[in-house]
């Protein structure tokens, strides 16, 4: 089945996208998968769109239009999480369809980059930023108060510890507050830092991937080079063997003349 589709995806055949008893995509094409990816990518920006809208309410103090938004947003976001396992399961019966490695991979890298938006948009969908009408974590709902934020975020005149002298090249940037962090109190900035790392060594992890593969194609760029070197040097000599030959034949014609 998977290589009858594929050859009429390759002939040109139009090709209706195959789906299961509940409607989800069991059979993928290779212009079918990427119609998906494309569909996929467009219901991200809904959840985002709907994120935004929630903050918004929240901020004019709509609880009941911002709670509802949020909701949306999760039932979008289950949605496009379970879209998204069976676009990485599609991408298997494609390479038994014959779909070059190259390709495959390319493929399997944006499958990889929708399930990393999924999972980055799951944790701001999970914690609702409603801080001062009973919704959201502890720390959003009491956050810190000013003296101790401004102990946290002063100077050490302020708080009364001083720091080290250390040599410090350019001026020293002071702590700023962002829309991110107001409502949170020490231990929420310490687990967001955590999941920010936590997010930083993810990305760090799929470039390193990435380099991997750039540095493996290097190398077999560099092997089929080389080949392709030794294959040169192997027909010059036998293009100057068979000039020294025609030199040869072509005196031996002139004394018989």
């Amino acid at each position: 089945m998977a290589g009858e589709l594929c050859f009429r995806d390759f002939l040109g055949v139009p090709v209706g996208k195959q789906t299961g008893p509940d409607g989800t995509p069991s059979q993928f094409t290779s212009s079918s998968w990427l119609d998906e990816h494309n569909d996929l990518q467009t219901r991200i920006r809904d959840v985002r769109a709907d994120i935004n809208k929630r903050d918004a309410l929240s901020d004019r103090g709509d609880v009941a239009g911002s709670h509802q938004a949020n909701v949306q947003a999760k039932k979008k976001l289950a949605g496009v999480l379970s879209r998204v396992g069976f676009l990485e399961e599609g991408l298997k019966t494609l390479g038994l369809g014959g779909m070059s490695e190259g390709e495959l991979q390319r493929r399997t890298d944006m499958a990889a980059r929708l399930r990393d938006d999924c999972e980055k948009l799951a944790k701001i969908v999970t914690v609702a930023r409603m801080t001062a009408r009973g919704l959201g974590s502890n720390a959003e709902r009491n956050p810190a108060s000013p003296t101790d934020r401004a102990a946290l975020l002063g100077s050490s005149s302020a708080t009364g510890f001083g720091r080290p002298v250390a040599r410090v090249f350019g001026a020293a940037a002071q702590p700023q507050e962002t829309e991110q962090t107001r409502p949170l109190d020490d231990h929420g900035l310490f687990q967001l830092q955590v999941t920010q790392m936590e997010q930083q060594d993810t990305q760090l992890a799929h470039l390193t991937t990435v380099l991997n593969r750039q540095k493996h194609l290097g190398l077999a760029i560099g092997n089929e080079i080389a080949e392709q070197n030794e294959l040169l040097d192997n027909l010059t000599s036998e293009v100057d063997r068979v000039g020294g030959k025609l030199t040869s034949a072509k005196k031996q014609l002139n004394r018989l003349g």
